[in-house]
């Protein structure tokens, strides 16, 4: 199956990836330039959150719980959206950085996730700098029905 290995570069340098040609680039590791290596860790985790939060979900009511038409689907959704959104506001408190020109993207891909507090809460410690950055509509959450307090 084709995965693609997605960069992100805040200024020039060296990214380094390695990969076994017959599991792809999705199968890299990406060392070098900060941004890069940060916006890598941070998918890598972002997945790990995902199955850790399926798996205490199918720990706590069992492997089928997920499955349409269970007794117990509506419960263990609950479940698993509530450790989700714990386990995400963690990986912000992580990799949020107030310098860094990735954290608004990393924010701004929990932004159907996080309540607006706690985006808001990660979008101010953000620095000035990061906040003026040139493309700045491009991080700060948005939604529909929400508006931030910025």
């Amino acid at each position: 199956m084709y995965a693609p290995l997605v960069l992100f570069y805040d200024q020039s340098g060296t990214i380094n990836v390695e990969f076994d040609v017959l599991k792809g680039l999705s199968s890299g590791k990406v060392s070098g330039l900060a941004s890069a290596t940060s916006f890598y860790q941070y998918n890598e985790a972002k997945i790990k959150v995902f199955r850790e939060s399926m798996r205490l979900t199918q720990e706590k009511y069992g492997a089928d719980a997920m499955k349409t038409g269970n007794a117990q689907f509506e419960a263990a959704k609950a479940y698993k959206e509530q450790l989700f959104v714990h386990l995400n506001d963690s990986l912000l408190n992580v990799f949020v950085k107030p310098n860094a020109l990735v954290s608004p993207v990393f924010i701004q891909s929990q932004e159907t996730t996080l309540p607006l507090e706690r985006l808001e809460y990660y979008y101010n410690k953000l620095s000035d700098k990061v906040k003026k950055a040139k493309n700045r509509r491009l991080y700060m959450p948005r939604s529909r029905d929400r508006k931030m307090r910025i």
